[in-house]
């Protein structure tokens, strides 16, 4: 993760001059320590924000499903109130009175699809 992130170099005055025969100066055992320990805490506190983030996302996630599934429960509740109560609708079929103008039905009174086909011999 260091990697992504840009870390600000440390140049000496004497790094930065180009032409300059002197050797770069050495830089100290505390300076480079302080360095290195500031790129292990940024990739430390790096690692903690994505952690975060991952963490927020999914309780944004839990959440909208528990919603979602709370809405869909609700709309259920709501149909199964206006559904007709079984005993009525098991009384409703096997008690259908037959009268002239409903006479039960017969397989002669179906219509099918017929298909016609016309030979062209003549």
């Amino acid at each position: 993760l260091i990697h992504f992130y840009k870390r600000p170099r440390i140049f000496d005055r004497t790094m930065s001059e180009s032409g300059s025969d002197s050797a770069p100066e050495d830089v100290t055992f505390e300076a480079a320590r302080s360095v290195a320990l500031e790129n292990i805490k940024e990739a430390a506190k790096a690692i903690e924000d994505q952690r975060e983030k991952r963490k927020t996302a999914k309780k944004r996630k839990i959440e909208f499903l528990k919603q979602q599934k709370e809405e869909k429960l609700k709309r259920l509740k709501e149909l199964e109130s206006q559904k007709l109560p079984e005993d009525l609708l098991a009384n409703l079929t096997s008690s259908e009175p037959v009268t002239e103008d409903n006479p039960p039905s017969s397989s002669q009174d179906i219509v099918e699809n017929t298909r016609k086909v016309f030979n062209d011999d003549g």
